[in-house]
């Protein structure tokens, strides 16, 4: 079972995050810090205020990972093995899919800076980045990756936009082993 903690870095004591719903997980911060973003694991995203209570359900659709930016949510909606990027302002006002951004595959890794959406492709052999930008809605690719991102892997970018982070699995390995004997 999961349950949200906030811990007063000065008084280093944590205090759980009281609900109506329980398991949720995944947190992330309002740009304000009043709000909480947090998945109940069942493809519900919910905002909570940061002092507990009452948490509301913030899109009828079925989603898992959030990220604020600019006083803005964005999180993914699924739908089967399809995922759309939707975003609504923090205050809870109606959720909207982003105009012009393409449906990404579970498969691929996203994130939100101030101006835009970088998100991997998994279509092709080749693992690209790209950019959705806000302000014109269009798409530009930004770099063909030399081996594919591990599948739902992190991305990140630099808050000042120079640098891509992304996680890659170089050598993924199991094996299988009988165990004689066993009681």
């Amino acid at each position: 079972m999961s349950a949200l903690y906030i811990e007063d870095i000065d008084g280093q004591v944590p205090r759980q995050v009281s609900s109506d719903i329980q398991n949720l997980a995944l947190p992330i911060w309002s740009g304000d810090c009043q709000w909480l973003f947090a998945s109940d694991g069942h493809e519900d995203l919910y905002r909570i205020s940061s002092r507990g209570r009452h948490a509301t359900r913030i899109s009828d659709k079925g989603s898992w990972f959030s990220l604020v930016k600019n006083g803005s949510v964005f999180f993914d909606v699924i739908d089967g093995a399809k995922l759309a990027i939707w975003s609504q302002p923090v205050n809870g006002s109606e959720p909207r899919p982003l105009t012009g951004m393409p449906d990404l595959n579970a498969d691929d890794s996203w994130t939100a800076t101030e101006h835009g959406i970088y998100y991997t492709s998994l279509i092709t052999k080749t693992s690209t980045v790209n950019y959705y930008d806000f302000a014109t809605r269009t798409i530009h690719r930004i770099c063909t990756l030399p081996q594919s991102p591990t599948q739902g892997g992190g991305l990140a970018v630099s808050p000042d936009g120079r640098w891509l982070l992304f996680t890659q699995t170089d050598d993924a390995q199991s094996d299988i082993m009988i165990a004689r004997h066993f009681q």
